[in-house]
């Protein structure tokens, strides 16, 4: 069986995402990976801001591969799950290589125009992700050797739903643990990406 290229790089997003989130912290003197969003790590003036955009930058364009090749290696298995999912996931990965040129402003400083745009991109973002693993879940519920993964897969949705609520609740009250609700929610969906593209890595 043929390695398929199109999932190697949803296999690496993650792994990309998640060093950039560790050496950011690790450079940042007296960030809390409990406390602050990841945001922070690459707002104006941080000390790690020159080497997470380029990683984050990688990291979007690995998931634009990742969603391009997904409907094909799903169809590789005799599985149709339509255009909507990819295009969903590419269009995440669009986003966040746009939310480059708005980094967010600091934790509690007056709100700007270019943190705004950051914010609003932010959640568009997360509608575009949940919504794509939402359709993931339901067009495989139709399939019986599927449905274990299908019901994983809503269930994730779950996960992201509530943790991301109250992340964005906790956020707005600049709560002390809401960067460990952002990470249960963010870590969710790349958790996801990455048992996806490691199911379908190999071609069928």
């Amino acid at each position: 069986m043929r390695v398929n290229p199109w999932m190697l790089a949803g296999v690496a997003a993650p792994p990309v995402y998640l060093a950039a989130v560790v050496a950011g912290g690790w450079m940042t003197e007296g960030y809390s990976h409990v406390r602050a969003p990841i945001s922070v790590l690459n707002m104006v003036g941080a000390p790690a801001a020159w080497l997470l955009d380029p990683l984050f930058t990688l990291y979007n364009a690995l998931m634009i591969v990742f969603a391009v090749g997904l409907r094909t290696a799903f169809r590789e298995r005799s599985v149709t799950i339509g255009l909507l999912a990819p295009t969903l996931l590419a269009f995440t990965g669009l986003v966040g290589i746009v939310m480059g040129f708005y980094p967010t402003d600091p934790l509690g400083a007056p709100m700007t125009s270019t943190g705004t745009m950051h914010a609003w991109l932010a959640g568009v973002a997360s509608v575009a992700t949940m919504l794509a693993v939402l359709r993931v879940g339901l067009k495989l519920r139709a399939e019986p050797e599927w449905r274990r993964f299908a019901g994983y897969s809503l269930t994730t949705l779950v996960v992201i739903v509530a943790s991301g609520a109250l992340a964005a609740v906790l956020a707005a009250r600049m709560s002390p643990v809401m960067g460990l609700w952002e990470r249960v929610t963010i870590g969710a969906f790349e958790q996801w990406v990455l048992v996806t593209a490691l199911m379908l890595v190999r071609r069928g």
